[in-house]
């Protein structure tokens, strides 16, 4: 950050490119692993966040694709964070939430292969609540099937998020 704060780091991360790229339709990946990431990201004005000077102005960027999902297949993804940070400075009563321990291991994601394949996922939010879900997944046909389980969360940080868009008020 311009401001000495931490932004963004991770422990690690890997990208494997397979030989299986030279005859599978798409990129094919043996491993795709990051590692521990932590990333805090600032809503600063409406138009702007903390990484838009990063980002390029639009006349600079590649031109459209067709909105087609590119083909990838990952046979092994592998992704943790330390913590994901969110914080929404444009609010008259500033906005922020984090999630630490998301942890998403997936084996045979793909783009291409339109199985759904079961996955699973979980993360631990602010002040102890946990999310876990397990399902199929398809990419290619934008479709899933599964469980979510919520436990222990907190309405206070529920209720500052919707905060500015509800209101509350006990009567006698």
């Amino acid at each position: 950050e311009h401001d000495g704060e931490r932004f963004a780091g991770l422990a690690g991360a890997e990208v494997n490119l397979s030989v299986e790229s030279l005859w599978q339709p798409g990129w094919v990946l043996d491993a795709f692993t990051v590692d521990q990431l932590y990333l805090h990201i600032r809503k600063l004005t409406e138009d702007s966040f903390n990484f838009s000077d990063l980002i390029p102005p639009e006349d600079d960027a590649p031109a459209d694709t067709g909105g087609e999902i590119p083909g990838v297949t990952i046979h092994d993804f592998d992704f943790s964070s330390e913590r994901l940070m969110y914080t929404d400075e444009t609010r008259a009563k500033p906005y922020n939430t984090m999630l630490d321990g998301l942890a998403i291991h997936v084996t045979g994601l793909s783009t291409v292969f339109e199985d759904g394949k079961p996955y699973r996922l979980e993360a631990n939010g602010e002040g102890g609540g946990r999310l876990q879900w397990e399902g199929l997944v398809s990419l290619p046909k934008s479709h899933s099937e599964g469980s979510l389980k919520l436990t222990d969360i907190q309405l206070p940080a529920l209720w500052r998020f919707i905060e500015p868009w509800a209101s509350f008020e006990l009567t006698d």
